[in-house]
């Protein structure tokens, strides 16, 4: 967790110019992302450990279900989300704009889940082959 909050604040220092990530982070800076999710693979592998129980909290296992489809679908709106909350909300719109981002990416991920990916995942059951424990070998 240590780990995490000291690339955090690395990462994430604000240059003059802007909010302009260092240039390192996209190389060698990220074998720190890598080696943290790793280690928490491996954590999570104990069930005895508490991260087994936070990984197995009812909402991050949909999460986990529907991410194929958040990691499809969460850069394709932009533009219109940020248009639809300029159009409906005058104030900070930026935080408005990424809940708002986020409630559709969740929708749109769920729903291509239940109505297009469950019908393909259903399907490697009906191809499947299982052994028939009846048959003997003659």
């Amino acid at each position: 967790m240590l780990g995490l909050v000291l690339y955090w604040i690395v990462v994430m220092v604000r240059h003059p110019e802007g909010n302009v990530h260092p240039t390192w982070s996209h190389t060698w800076g990220l074998t720190f992302v890598d080696l943290l999710s790793a280690c928490l693979i491996v954590m999570a592998l104990d069930s005895a450990s508490v991260t087994f129980h936070i990984f197995n909290l009812r909402p991050l296992r949909w999460l986990g279900r529907i991410s194929y489809g958040a990691y499809v679908f969460h850069d394709i709106l932009n533009g219109e989300h940020r248009q639809f909350v300029t159009d409906f909300y005058a104030d900070d719109r930026r935080i408005v704009t990424a809940i708002f981002a986020l409630v559709c990416t969740l929708l749109l991920s769920w729903a291509s889940f239940k109505w297009f990916e469950t019908p393909f995942i259903r399907l490697k059951e009906r191809w499947t082959v299982r052994a028939n424990p009846k048959v003997s070998s003659r």
